[in-house]
């Protein structure tokens, strides 16, 4: 299955469904709904279909991970062929039938150099807020220009004040490409449903050409930038852009200003690199502005220089509106050569990597454990554990003497000592429940206890010193939470599903160079862990080499045992790395459900660490990091929060016997709820 670069959205399709590498054949099912695509060669992929292109002969289809693929008709297996001819068929007006020309209004050509100039500190708006804010200009140029209406009354501070507040919702409070990608879908399908609906894409070749092909007519174009300052700090910074020309001439907007500049070749590099599933070159280039006396003091102070750089993910993120002609009528939006059109002097992309991960290891060395046992019934063993048959187990005491237990007859604090030898041995472990408290030390010695159990597929995580708790069923993507602010509040309580893509992600093969081969060098280097000496748990030890351009976090150490616990790792990445736990916001309230107020969740490279873990099966008893400053953050007291060693280690794990009736249960909502929703039950 060939995989064509590209990326377009309409606000009908919602990006939901994670990468998953899942066989067998596509189930009947409306075309359009969520379904697995399979290629001739046998490969498949669960997406939703956004449009047919060409005629036919080219599927775009809606991935989970913001994304948008393209696949050749042709290479699609016999079944998944029939059903797309079947729809095309359907499809086909009658002779009689002329096309309807009039789904939209004509789109106005307004004057591209007359974008509003929306001043930062009049609205309060933050410097982490400049994707959301760039994209507010256009709405209001938009506006101002007869091209699309804020659908909300009031003067012009009322409209920026409440387009901001809907952006920030949508965008949450990003810089990313992607994420704003999503963001503006959310904006047309839920503010503009009935009124109008929008091409869209992100692009990474920067060069002034492709620069002025984007800024025509009523195209709203937001350049992601990184600005770097003399002393070599740098962070991603977002700006609009009014118009440029193939010979580099530019003007933006940005903190509340206009400038103009020209844009030139900072460092030509020839060499490709490939974002979001376009090939473009390396080379960087730079904005020197004209009027720098306009930049913001501190700006000037640091002389901070804007550059376009593929290296740290800049691009461009380009939004065509289209009017309906009759509201209510909707549409999809009509084909537009700029949204449309493909290099085809790309090379193709290589095929998603099949990463390989043994289901047993044979490691250099065993993992010595020696230690007292002790037994249900009060009696006590002294000796090393050398060997297990089944349940039985062989201890050897000091004086040669040799005896065998069973494992049930462990107390369950011994029964985990014994699970987690097991899994040092090689072979992946199956337990059916656990029960683990790990300890988090921050910097300048604060301390957090996180507790972790697991049965089956579910799992609820409880922090105890804030009276908060997540029970979680991986299968189903049910969730609830319960928090007690404090001791005069109401409980809040909120309900629903996870969205495939938030519940744990698929692992990134888009960070740094070659990042298939480092994950594949770490899953091969695997038998040559040793074990870890000087910790109270049987557990091997390993140094990540995961480090990749823009992450803070350095290779991060992790004492591991391999044990099959899904719903553990799911229950941590959401503790620690998840961001938000849903793809859009339920009914009521905010779509984080359940924050853990560490910081380690902006710690960049950590939310990559435990798909990895997860993949193998490597159930992380203790992971050591150092998390460097994030420059793109301002706040200093905020950088120094997320700044320096930390440390999550296992201080207590058993095996129950069992669970109270109702430590995992789940509400009718939780279960109920379609994917990617909530709902809050009580409230303060």
């Amino acid at each position: 299955m060939r995989i064509l670069p590209a990326v377009s959205v309409h606000f009908r399709h919602r990006l939901l469904i994670a990468w998953l590498g899942l066989s067998g054949l596509a189930m009947a099912a409306p075309i359009d709904a969520e379904r697995v695509w399979t290629g001739t060669n046998g490969k498949t992929i669960r997406a939703s279909l956004f449009q047919i292109l060409e005629d036919g002969e080219l599927l775009e289809l809606a991935t989970g991970d913001g994304k948008i693929v393209r696949i050749k008709v042709s290479s699609l297996a016999e079944p998944d062929r029939n059903l797309v001819e079947a729809h095309l068929n359907a499809r086909k007006p009658k002779a009689e039938e002329a096309p309807d020309l009039t789904q939209f209004q004509p789109t106005a050509e307004p004057v591209r150099d007359t974008l509003p100039a929306i001043d930062p500190a009049e609205f309060a708006i933050k410097s982490n807020e400049s994707l959301s804010a760039a994209f507010v200009t256009f709405l209001l140029w938009w506006e101002q220009e007869g091209v699309l209406p804020i659908p909300k009354r009031g003067d012009l501070n009322s409209k920026v004040t409440w387009a901001r507040k809907r952006m920030l919702r949508y965008c949450d409070d990003r810089n990313s490409l992607s994420r704003g990608l999503a963001g503006i879908g959310e904006y047309f399908r839920k503010e503009l449903e009935n009124v109008a609906t929008y091409r869209a894409k992100t692009d990474h070749d920067m060069s002034p050409a492709n620069l002025a092909r984007c800024a025509t007519g009523a195209n709203a174009v937001i350049l992601s930038t990184t600005l770097r300052y003399k002393n070599g700090a740098q962070f991603s910074h977002s700006v609009s852009l009014a118009s440029a020309t193939a010979e580099g001439k530019a003007v933006i907007y940005s903190w509340g200003k206009k400038f103009t500049g020209q844009i030139k070749v900072m460092k030509a590099d020839p060499k490709p690199i490939t974002l979001d599933q376009q090939t473009v070159s390396r080379t960087i280039y730079e904005f020197e502005i004209s009027n720098r006396g306009d930049l913001p003091t501190r700006y000037q102070d640091a002389e901070v220089r804007i550059l376009l750089d593929p290296g740290t993910r800049d691009g461009i993120l380009l939004v065509k509106p289209f009017v309906y002609g009759r509201a209510g009528h909707r549409a999809p939006a009509p084909p537009d050569p700029l949204f449309d059109r493909r290099d085809t002097t790309d090379p193709p992309l290589p095929p998603a990597p099949d990463l390989k991960v043994p289901a047993e290891i044979r490691f250099v060395s065993g993992v010595p454990v020696e230690r007292t046992w002790h037994l249900g019934n009060g009696s006590k063993v002294e000796g090393r554990l050398t060997g297990a048959t089944g349940p039985s187990l062989t201890i050897k005491g000091r004086n040669g003497k040799v005896s065998t237990i069973e494992e049930s007859e462990l107390t369950q604090e011994d029964r985990a000592i014994v699970v987690f030898w097991r899994g040092t041995l090689g072979a992946v472990v199956a337990v059916p429940r656990l029960e683990l408290t790990y300890r988090l030390t921050r910097p300048k010695d604060r301390i957090v206890e996180i507790k972790v159990d697991c049965e089956g597929p579910r799992c609820r995580v409880t922090l105890p010193g804030s009276r908060k708790h997540l029970v979680l069923d991986i299968e189903s993507g049910a969730f609830l939470t319960r928090s007690h602010p404090n001791a005069r509040s109401v409980e809040r309580v909120t309900a629903g599903k996870f969205a495939a893509s938030k519940i744990f992600p698929a692992i990134d093969f888009n960070l740094g160079t070659r990042p298939v081969d480092r994950y594949q060098t770490f899953y091969d280097g695997l038998p040559g862990t040793r074990w870890s000496n000087d910790f109270p748990f049987p557990s091997r030890s390993i140094v990540c080499p995961f480090n990749t351009s823009g992450h803070t976090v350095k290779h991060p150490r992790v004492d591991y045992s391999r044990v099959d616990a899904p719903a553990v790792m799911t229950g941590l990445y959401q503790l620690l790395a998840g961001q938000s736990a849903l793809d859009k916001p339920g009914p009521q309230g905010s779509p984080i459900v359940f924050s853990d107020g560490f910081g380690t969740s902006f710690h960049q490279g950590f939310q990559h660490l435990l798909p990895v873990l997860r993949r193998a099966s490597m159930l992380p008893l203790r992971i050591e990091w150092t998390n460097d400053y994030n420059r793109s953050i301002l706040d200093e007291e905020l950088r120094q929060e997320m700044a320096g060693k930390f440390l999550l280690e296992l201080v207590q794990a058993r095996v129950p016997d069992g669970f109270p009736d109702d430590h995992f249960d789940l509400p009718a909502e939780a279960n109920a709820a379609e994917p990617g929703t909530f709902q809050v039950l009580s409230k303060p």
